[in-house]
């Protein structure tokens, strides 16, 4: 942006601990869409409504947490729901001793620090939850500092704790539940845990050079020379695979850098690199491509008759080059 002095060290991870009322907002997507392409993976607080989730906890391409008590049951205040990634401690106050509580520190100030204000209090909220999932996503950067948003998301939720059962609670399965046992579809993957994520950093990380947009028939070429392994190990195998779409021919499955022919048809594509590094340890990427046709031009017609259908032609040539345009936006 100009006038804007460039930014030596630019933030890798954001944590949000707010919460709206309503749905996600195109202005919150399309800013939480440019932190991402810029690299920044932004983690948000599920909520304290015990509800349904409301932006920016309901927006796309964000890591939502839930919040937990001590036994691992959702906090009766957390929100839930199928955007949550995964769930981590947020505290509760089911103990008269305030030892269920989170010990944080805190300040009085409320646009600023207030000198000689500093203090530890005990509190609860998805809010504690959400920066404990970030501290853990920033150990993992610095394991690894080549992982992408995308990638610390999946690593992160790899590395998670099932879901604990207590037979007394109910299934977390409507708003104003409360306390309840925790699922796969409400409060995530799992329960946060640090160890494991840093286990699933280690793997290397496959980075594929981004694609645009395609015609049928298109050769394309899939990149992923960039990959990289952690500090003391290097990368030994690549492996591309598709994973949906028409059916298309990869040239050289095992290489770095290889080229792709797409099929005669339109359709989304999705190919996979997998890259194994000197440990053995596997790092997987997906690349999505959607194919789209351009308008069959008209007939030349004779006789100065064709104007209504070449004007028809330009404008689906335009529409085309539009819907290409979209596709490559909702891909970054």
């Amino acid at each position: 942006m100009a006038g804007v002095p460039q930014n030596p060290t630019p933030a890798r991870i954001i944590s949000l601990s707010f919460g709206g009322d309503g749905p996600c907002s195109p202005a919150y997507q399309e800013t939480i869409d440019a932190v991402t392409q810029a690299g920044a993976l932004v983690l948000v607080a599920a909520g304290n409504a015990d509800a349904p989730l409301t932006r920016p906890a309901n927006c796309q391409r964000v890591l939502t947490v839930a919040a937990v008590r001590r036994d691992g049951s959702k906090a009766d205040y957390s929100s839930f729901g199928a955007g949550v990634a995964l769930a981590a401690p947020g505290g509760s106050n089911e103990a008269a001793d305030r030892s269920s509580l989170l010990l944080s520190t805190s300040n009085s100030g409320l646009t600023r620090p207030q000198p000689q204000d500093n203090y530890y209090r005990h509190d609860m909220g998805t809010s504690f939850a959400a920066p404990l999932a970030a501290g853990v996503a920033s150990l993992m950067l610095s394991v690894n500092p080549a992982l992408t948003p995308s990638q610390l998301v999946q690593r992160l939720q790899a590395g998670t704790r099932p879901h604990t059962v207590q037979a007394h609670l109910p299934v977390c399965d409507r708003p104003g539940v409360g306390v309840c046992n925790c699922t796969a579809s409400t409060c995530g993957a799992g329960l946060l845990d640090a160890k494991l994520a840093l286990q699933q950093a280690r793997a290397p990380a496959a980075l594929i050079a981004p694609l645009a947009a395609a015609a049928p028939g298109a050769t394309l070429t899939l990149d992923g020379s960039q990959s990289q392994a952690i500090a003391g190990y290097s990368v030994q195998r690549f492996e591309w695979q598709q994973i949906e779409g028409p059916p298309a021919q990869i040239a050289a499955a095992d290489q770095a850098s290889t080229t792709v022919r797409l099929g005669a048809v339109e359709g989304v594509h999705v190919f996979q690199l997998s890259v194994t590094d000197s440990a053995g340890r596997i790092g997987r990427e997906r690349v999505r491509v959607e194919v789209l046709a351009p308008p069959v031009p008209p007939p030349v017609a004779g006789g100065g008759g064709g104007g209504a259908s070449g004007l028809l032609w330009v404008l689906g040539l335009w529409a085309w080059v539009l819907a290409l345009a979209w596709s490559m936006r909702q891909r970054r």
